[in-house]
């Protein structure tokens, strides 16, 4: 199963809901959760979206992005509490 698959099994979130949610065809949908398309970088980081997951997340398990090095972690935790505001 795809990638994509997974985390809509995950959710417990149909083909028609996340085409719904997404603007798109749930045809479309059902052939990117088979694996029969793979989607672009903006309808994945989108999709990911519409399954709660931060598109960073979703554009990094398609393909999209290379994955964060030790060093750029540690920057982002440094950064992210100052960019949290209540």
């Amino acid at each position: 199963a795809t990638m994509l698959s997974q985390e809509m099994n995950r959710a417990g979130v149909s083909n028609a809901e996340l085409a719904r949610r997404a603007g798109l065809n749930p045809s479309y949908v059902s052939q990117l959760r088979r694996g029969v398309h793979k989607p672009g970088r903006k309808i994945a980081g989108r999709l990911y979206e519409c399954l709660d997951i931060p598109s960073y997340v979703g554009l990094l398990r398609a393909g999209y992005l290379p994955p964060l090095e030790e060093k750029h972690l540690v920057a982002l935790i440094d950064i992210i509490p100052r960019l949290i505001t209540y």
